[in-house]
């Protein structure tokens, strides 16, 4: 399972994950935005979901203006596989020190930003939220899920800028169906909580 973050991603989870990621694509290639407005986002995240486990990875983005206080954010983070604490103890408990207890997490996240002073060419202060598609896999193959999440974060500089943010994701739990483990047929699944908080921090390249 341990395969690289790009191997994941082409694989793909689902033929409706591989379209929801071409369509978000496409909003970024035809967004008609200001230049002055839209910017191209890149960053490193902290994410702590409700798995017993924790996770690092980096993202990319793009966000324009749809008027004068609000843009939306395009964005996919690729998270490093998450090993879930929990997952491990019941793969102990039952004899099965051998199965991974990896969980690879790769959101994809569309939403609105409010700024507060949009009209500072040196920063803002801004709130945000929006919808999310997790792109999954683990020990066994792992449908992909939905959720929301909320932000507030600030924009430091002009021309390429500096940004820090707080996120809060909540999601369905994703689960690892198990009747095809040895071992794990007893199991009507094994659900693994998505919620969690993520911190992020960033450069923003504005297009000129």
């Amino acid at each position: 399972m341990r395969s690289s973050v790009l191997g994941s991603i082409i694989r793909g989870s689902s033929i409706f994950g591989r379209i929801a990621a071409c369509g978000l694509l496409g909003v970024v290639a035809l967004a008609p935005a200001p230049a002055e407005a839209a910017g191209f986002q890149l960053f490193g995240s902290y994410f702590e979901p409700d798995l017993d486990g924790e996770t690092v990875g980096i993202g990319f983005g793009y966000g324009f203006r749809i008027a004068r206080p609000l843009d939306v954010d395009v964005r996919v983070t690729f998270f490093d596989t998450a090993d879930s604490a929990s997952l491990e103890g019941l793969f102990q408990n039952l004899g099965l020190p051998e199965l991974d207890a990896g969980i690879d997490i790769h959101p994809i996240d569309l939403g609105l930003r409010y700024n507060f002073t949009p009209e500072n060419p040196t920063g803002t202060v801004y709130v945000g939220a929006g919808v999310s598609y997790y792109l999954l896999d683990a020990v066994q193959e792992m449908d992909d899920e939905l959720g929301f999440y909320a932000m507030v974060g600030a924009v430091f500089g002009r021309g390429p800028a500096f940004f820090v943010e707080g996120m809060y994701r909540l999601a369905d739990d994703g689960n690892i169906a198990s009747d095809e483990i040895p071992g794990l047929e007893q199991f009507d699944g094994i659900d693994i909580g998505l919620d969690g908080p993520q911190v992020s921090f960033g450069i923003l390249l504005r297009k000129r």
